[in-house]
């Protein structure tokens, strides 16, 4: 069906404190996302080498944004893992040392911030170590298996401040894990032939890149359902979600960036990348910026993000009137594009909508 016949509405009650979202992710008045370099974010090591950034995450609650180090060779003792630039990219602290014993880092792979601004480091030892803010080591969790808790090469983790839980894509044992801020298992989300490597969060949707099958999978946080799936445009590596939902993907190469809406829909032409990316992440003060990390050139590369559409977000509209749960959600694929959802999430506080006006009229004039 024509794609500009499409409204997907979707968002959560009060229960959480989120809002109700209303996106138009028509490609006709939706497109033309660019990137423009603005900046760029480096550091030096204490052994005088320079910064070879692997990850970045501005953290909500306190907004500074927080760097891991790969390290080196050529790396001393006295190196750090972690920097701490302000919201202006200006060096304000450097912590961590690299170890395998608790309170130590090894082969950090991706971090994010609790509510707090506690800080918890994914690594490829198969555990998370917390760390508070000044860079204190608090506690550690996870152990190498397949059980309830147990990581297999992770490669990724994402906080819901809402509810400081943190879900981690663990690649090896083909799904996503949540725990709570203590590090205790909560649930898994999979699906089949599921393999994870990258998450990103909006709303109560947990956005999943696989990158054994180059889908991107689209998971209801409370309940576990897949929402909906599509075939990305690059095999995702890295990716991030901003505020009007369009969603960036890095590339698996880590070459180029590409742009797509919610359903799959491109957003502009890929972005070429001059140098090996590591990973991607967006700001979140201000006007939004993408980060993206090159090892290759000891920084972070700040770039604008140009949109002919900062005017395409609604205006929230009140919450519906609290309603009794419904049945279980059906899920019904329409020609590839988006998923027919045909219940309410209610008990969740979660609703999502998609209106298909026009090609329902459509079915009925082929069954007359």
């Amino acid at each position: 069906f024509p794609l500009f016949q499409l409204l997907l509405l979707f968002g959560c009650c009060l229960c959480g404190g989120l809002t109700n979202i209303v996106v138009d992710p028509t490609p006709a008045t939706n497109s033309g996302l660019t990137l423009q370099p603005s900046s760029t974010i480096t550091a030096t090591q204490s052994s005088g080498f320079g910064l070879r950034p692997i990850y970045a995450r501005q953290c909500a609650a306190s907004n500074l944004i927080y760097v891991i180090d790969e390290l080196n060779s050529n790396s001393t003792s006295n190196d750090n893992v972690v920097f701490v630039f302000s919201p202006n990219y200006v060096p304000l602290d450097a912590w961590g040392r690299r170890g395998v014993t608790q309170g130590l880092i090894v082969e950090p792979v991706a971090l994010d911030c609790r509510a707090d601004g506690w800080v918890y480091i994914l690594e490829r030892a198969q555990r998370v170590s917390v760390f508070q803010p000044n860079g204190t080591f608090a506690f550690a969790f996870g152990s190498f298996g397949t059980g309830n808790g147990q990581l297999r090469s992770p490669s990724d983790i994402v906080c819901d401040v809402n509810t400081d839980l943190f879900y981690v894509a663990d690649t090896g044992n083909a799904r996503i894990q949540v725990f709570s801020r203590s590090g205790v298992f909560n649930r898994a989300l999979s699906a089949s032939g599921f393999t994870p490597t990258s998450i990103a969060l909006f709303n109560s949707i947990v956005f999943a890149g696989d990158v054994s099958t180059s889908n991107m999978y689209f998971f209801h946080a409370s309940t576990g359902f897949v929402v909906w799936s599509w075939v990305a445009p690059v095999v995702p590596h890295s990716l991030a979600i901003d505020t009007l939902a369009n969603i960036y993907i890095l590339d698996r190469n880590l070459t180029q960036v590409a742009f797509t809406d919610l359903v799959g829909n491109s957003m502009g032409s890929n972005f070429p990348i001059t140098s090996a990316a590591q990973s991607l992440t967006l700001t979140t003060t201000g006007q939004p910026s993408l980060l993206i990390t090159s090892p290759p050139n000891a920084n972070v590369n700040v770039f604008g993000i140009i949109s002919p559409i900062s005017s395409q977000l609604l205006t929230p509209p009140p919450p519906p009137p609290p309603l009794a749960p419904a049945a279980a959600p059906r899920h019904t694929r329409v020609q590839g594009q988006a998923l027919c959802i045909s219940s309410l999430w209610v008990g969740e506080c979660f609703f999502f909508v998609v209106v298909l006006r026009k090609e329902r009229e459509n079915d009925r004039e082929r069954e007359r």
